[in-house]
């Protein structure tokens, strides 16, 4: 399995400061630039921008926007670790779960916005999907942003919406250019549900 991988090598002295001239002022002894701060180059990804056919990577570290603005979507998602858990295992144990309940923390402000009480259901969505678990209304949460615990198990009704609070019908299914783990913008809305 370990053959299917491959790998693009980056040779140290593919690797240039910008704006340097050819003297190599400005580099450490390594051939490596001397600050952080400066931007660094890889000849090898210019030159061959695509090596694993999942979009180009940039020569030089880019920030690339997945989700832009959007006025129905407006709140981004932030999925915190949990304290009972890791990731998904020990997810279907319900003593644990009473550690650090499966819920969408809120800060006050957009809940009082939305209608929103601290305990109550919702229904966390955007255009990929939908979820639904408590809300927990609280401070330790900026405004504009919400956080649910990453590892629930998904759990759909007959209408395909997750009931047990999985973040993970709400992002985006695309890995990096480069084929690693990606942390895209997941941008959404969250609404009340009616009382039972």
């Amino acid at each position: 399995m370990l053959e299917a991988l491959q790998y693009l090598p980056v040779e140290l002295t593919e690797i240039h400061r910008l704006g340097l001239h050819a003297s190599g002022s400005g580099l450490s002894s390594g051939g490596l630039p001397r600050r952080c701060s400066n931007k660094v180059y890889s000849t090898t990804l210019a030159g061959q921008p695509d090596p694993y056919g999942l979009g180009a990577i940039p020569p030089i570290p880019t920030y690339i926007p997945v989700d832009g603005p959007d006025s129905s979507h407006p709140l981004k998602l932030f999925s915190a670790k949990s304290r009972a858990r890791a990731h998904s295992i020990l997810a279907n144990q319900p003593g644990l779960a009473k550690v650090d309940p499966q819920d969408v923390w809120m800060h006050p402000e957009d809940a009082t916005a939305r209608g929103i009480v601290d305990g109550q259901r919702v229904r966390v969505f955007n255009q990929r999907g939908a979820t639904v678990l408590p809300v927990k209304v609280t401070s330790r949460v900026v405004p504009g942003a919400v956080s649910i615990l990453e590892g629930a198990w998904y759990a759909p009704d007959e209408t395909g919406t997750d009931q047990a609070g999985c973040g993970n019908v709400l992002t985006l299914d695309r890995p990096s250019p480069s084929g690693s783990q990606t942390y895209n913008t997941c941008l959404v809305e969250v609404e009340p549900l009616a009382s039972v």
